[in-house]
């Protein structure tokens, strides 16, 4: 059997309407006959990426566009154009540089990718395609996209033009007055010819040739939708209009546009033959030329006249035939005895416009000498004789020509057996794999010629021939997905050809891996290797399961990788597992681990809770009245804890209602004297415990958020520095206050968010506490929007804080609320900034008792913390923890530092004889794992180390 690849398979033998659906076979067949351009005399342009317009055009390198390469092709040298679809850049093209008769430019879309569609996407009021004032250029092999009432090509005051292989799409638009056509010739052009294109969708003309065109030769196109003229020519002389289908149909219900098929009209002379015309339309238009063929009276008497003859007509509706010198006909006979023209006409009482039935009277009898006959069809099939047509004696010549634009070929069934799909619905094996098949087809063809069979196994390797019957056998020794095509082949020149699949997978299973990064608030980002597995045709499958409770939320799919995007419902360390099953069920896997954690982001401080508290009581305060509403985006809230007025020595504990009260202390607080520390509350409701035999006034100030999904929150991460001293000894008076500049300064940048500081007072004149805020910050709601209390001291007392500072790239500002003066210092530990790569997430954790160390006077020791009580063995920046002195029988200080580094001049907690002090602490943490704790006091102190959460920053 050979039929005509894509447009016979697609459509019926009789049909009125061919399809869009049909043409991508008759590109991928034009494709296939057609040979690639000298590499040498090649620009290429690649819609795809990984090019540049700024040149130089080579395969390695292409031009994005084609109008780049438009701007400097040379004669003699062909534009080699690759896109996959028109999304990928929307464009149209004007081409103003000329060939020469012996090296004509040419711009084509021939390639392994299939034809490319050049197209601005939208209505532009220009053409797709321009060329302008050129002569010998050659468009081939595209998709010429239109949109509104824009041209597909204009050819304008150019020559020697040759568009060949083209379809050309006007997107549906309702048809309006103006002139819209797929091809517009200008009155100043000439020697232009289209040839095997089609034409599709519904433009006001598929050509329009404007008065003062010359030559200009139609031939072997196919017009499977045109809502007004198939082929327009107006005062065109030498005109070829050859072996066209041409369907012309009104639809829209009016007679704005009366269909023609074809039209000769302003003076026009030339010849129509070897057509097939179908007209129509669904109302009654009486409007003058309407018909399948129309020659005005101008035309018809021209000097040069025009010429008509085996041509195939049929006009529905209200339509004649044809209109002749200005009269209607019926029919060919019709018109024969009136003007002596269509001689060798046909009507075709049910129109014909994909491939002619067996018995058509179009087949074999077209005029073999007609002007612009091709030797192949618009797919370029060959013209073959048919022993079954019936009206070939009508035809002229014996070239075997059929009238219109497709030959009708033997049919020739191809049928065959080959080895049954896998489970995993696939023809497989693993290298070396013998893939064989059964031709089961007859030896015989429905025109009763000889039928021979070849086998081709897409390898490289020669074709074979098949006996049918006989098995067929090849085995392939490279993995890869091979095309398999069976090919039929009568004596007549006729051929068909099926297709098969086999799949030689590689003799192990694809090994992959799993990468592991951090992409946000946690969430994480895992990527397959090899490069973008799902190239892989070996594989069936390609899966992740993110890990715990991890949820995938996007999928990145590119050319170089496959990345899923895991999120994960709370901070911890997670395991990913990707799966991959290739088509012989053979699964390998791969896994990647990822802690990910919660940043926090700063607040406008709110005092949440002001009360008395009993002795040995509970106070509960739930999470949504801490965080402020906001408990949709927190888990946790960072909180200013005071101690005022206490009647007895003791401690306050914060810790998550519900769980097990921790022995450890948030605050430690003497009787009559006010303590104050920081503290992260966590949980949905959180338990402030009075251990305290006596009453105690206590306050709570929420000053951030621990945040465990962003939902837009400009949340933030953490960077430790080296501890700097930012304010050395310094008096301030009562009531005042300075100015410090922390940003900027000792690695901390100058847009920081946030700083952590640790304040001493010492030496106060009486009792009191001060207060943290930014520069600038404007007073609101009786005081400074943004300030912190902190650090409550009793006369003398010497007390240390660590404050978090809002300074968002301002300096920071110190008061001093007490009645009377006091000496500060500070020191700078870390800072906060927005999310970035290689800065550190907070791993919250329930308070816990890390370890209670005794350090020598003027000496220090060493703690292990990565790996312990759940901080991630490698990757820690810092920790966060609570310092606690108690029963020393001197004061002190103790220094918090990395160990294996300088101890800075830094205070991380201030103790005095025989009173328990607590303060918050972040240190960072020293490449081996451990903090170092040093005493700053004349006699040993017992320190007891609590752990709040660490940091960790993702290698």
């Amino acid at each position: 059997m050979r039929v005509s690849v894509g447009l016979a398979g697609v459509v019926a033998a009789s049909g009125l309407v061919i399809g869009i659906a049909a043409i991508p076979a008759v590109r991928a067949a034009a494709s296939a006959t057609s040979s690639a351009p000298s590499s040498a005399s090649t620009l290429y342009v690649d819609f795809n990426g990984g090019c540049n317009n700024s040149g130089p055009g080579t395969l390695a390198e292409p031009f994005c566009t084609i109008q780049a390469a438009a701007n400097v092709v040379e004669p003699g040298q062909t534009v080699d154009i690759t896109a996959a679809n028109p999304s990928e850049d929307p464009q149209s093209v004007t081409i103003t540089r000329s060939g020469t008769p012996a090296e004509p430019i040419t711009f084509t879309g021939v390639g392994a990718d299939g034809i490319p569609v050049v197209s601005p996407q939208q209505q532009t009021g220009n053409a797709v395609v321009t060329l302008k004032d050129v002569h010998d250029v050659t468009i081939s092999h595209l998709q010429i996209e239109n949109f509104g009432t824009d041209d597909g090509i204009d050819v304008v005051g150019s020559a020697g033009i040759s568009l060949t292989n083209l379809w050309i799409v006007q997107e549906p638009v309702v048809i309006s007055a103006s002139p819209l056509a797929a091809v517009s010739i200008d009155g100043a052009s000439s020697d232009v010819t289209v040839s095997r294109t089609s034409f599709d969708g519904s433009p006001r003309y598929a050509v329009l040739s404007s008065p003062g065109a010359r030559q200009v030769t139609l031939t072997t196109n196919g017009v499977w939708r045109s809502a007004g003229s198939g082929f327009t020519l107006e005062g065109t002389t030498g005109a070829v209009v050859t072996s066209n289908t041409i369907y012309a149909y009104n639809g829209h219900g009016t007679c704005t546009d009366a269909p023609t098929g074809v039209a000769l009209a302003d003076g026009s002379s030339g010849t129509v033959e070897n057509n097939v015309i179908t007209a129509g339309t669904t109302v009654s238009c009486a409007i003058p030329g309407a018909g399948a063929l129309s020659v005005d009276a101008s035309s018809a008497n021209s000097a040069g006249g025009v010429a008509a003859d085996y041509n195939a007509i049929s006009a529905a509706g209200a339509d004649d035939d044809y209109s002749w010198a200005g009269s209607s006909y019926p029919s060919p006979a019709d018109l024969a005895s009136a003007t002596g023209q269509g001689g060798h006409d046909v009507d075709l009482t049910d129109g014909l416009t994909g491939t002619p039935p067996e018995g058509s009277p179009v087949i074999n009898s077209a005029n073999c000498a007609a002007p612009g006959e091709l030797g192949t069809d618009i797919i370029g099939n060959p013209w073959v004789s048919d022993p079954l047509a019936t009206d070939a004696s009508l035809g002229s010549g014996s070239c075997d020509a059929s009238r219109g634009a497709i030959a009708r070929q033997d049919s020739l069934p191809v049928t065959f057996t080959a080895p049954p799909m896998n489970s995993s619905g696939y023809t497989a094996g693993a290298v070396p794999y013998t893939f064989g098949l059964t031709v089961t087809s007859a030896t015989s063809s429905p025109w009763n010629e000889p039928v021979s069979y070849t086998v081709n196994f897409g390898d490289g390797s020669a074709p074979v021939p098949a006996a049918v019957g006989t098995p067929t056998a090849h085995q392939y020794t490279t993995p890869g997905q091979y095309t398999v095509t069976i090919t039929a082949t009568d004596v007549g020149g006729s051929t068909n050809s099926a297709t098969d699949l086999a799949l030689a997978v590689p003799a192990q299973p694809l090994a992959v891996g799993l990468h592991a990064a951090q992409a946000a608030l946690n969430t994480a980002d895992f990527t397959a290797s090899p490069g973008n597995i799902d190239t892989d045709v070996a594989l069936a499958s390609v899966g992740l399961s993110c890990g715990g409770a991890g949820i995938e939320n996007s999928l990145t799919d590119t050319d170089a990788d496959r990345t899923w995007q895991c999120a994960y419902p709370a901070p911890g360390t997670y395991t990913a597992t990707l799966t991959v099953t290739d088509v012989l069920g053979r699964t390998s896997t791969a896994r990647a681990t990822i802690t990910v954690g919660d940043d926090p982001l700063h607040v406008f401080p709110t005092n949440v809770y002001s009360h008395q508290v009993a002795a040995h009581s509970v106070v509960k305060i739930p999470l949504s009245e801490l965080d402020g509403g906001t408990s949709r985006y927190a888990s946790g809230a960072l909180i200013d804890v005071r101690v005022t007025d206490p009647k007895r020595a003791g401690y306050l504990t914060v810790y998550a209602n519900g769980t097990s009260r921790p022995g450890t202390a948030t605050v430690q607080f003497q009787a009559g004297k006010s303590a104050e520390n920081s503290a992260l509350a966590m949980g949905s409701t959180v338990d402030f415990y009075n251990g305290s035999s006596g009453p105690i006034d206590l306050g709570v100030t929420t000053y951030g958020l621990e945040v465990t999904s962003s939902f837009g929150l400009n949340s933030e991460t953490y960077s430790p520095v080296e501890p700097a001293s930012v304010l050395s000894r310094t008096k301030i008076a009562g009531g005042g206050r300075l100015t410090l500049r922390v940003a900027g300064r000792d690695h901390v940048p100058a847009a920081a968010q946030d700083v952590m500081l640790d304040i001493t007072v010492a030496g106060g004149t009486s009792a009191g506490h001060f207060a943290t805020s930014a520069a600038g910050d404007v007073p609101q709601y009786g005081g400074n929007a943004t300030s912190v209390t902190g650090g409550y001291w009793a006369k003398g007392q010497q007390v240390t804080d660590l404050v978090m500072v809002p300074v968002e790239a301002a300096p920071a500002v110190l008061a001093n609320l007490g009645s009377g003066s006091a000496y500060f210092s500070a020191s700078v530990v870390g800072y906060y900034d927005g999310y970035a790569s290689g800065a550190s997430v907070f791993l919250p954790s329930t308070p816990r008792r890390l370890d209670t160390v005794t350090i020598g006077a003027g000496r220090s020791v060493t703690l292990a913390i990565a790996g312990r009580n759940g901080i991630p063995a490698t990757g820690t920046a810092a920790v966060a923890v609570n310092l606690t002195a108690a029963g020393a029988t001197a004061s002190g200080t103790v220094t918090a530092y990395a160990d294996g580094t300088a101890r800075p001049d830094l205070i991380s907690l201030s103790y005095a004889r025989g009173a328990a002090a607590a303060n918050a602490a972040l240190v960072a943490v020293g490449s081996d794992g451990a903090i170092r704790l040093y005493n700053g006091g004349s006699r040993p102190v017992t320190v007891d180390v609590d752990l709040t959460g660490s940091y960790y920053a993702y290698p």
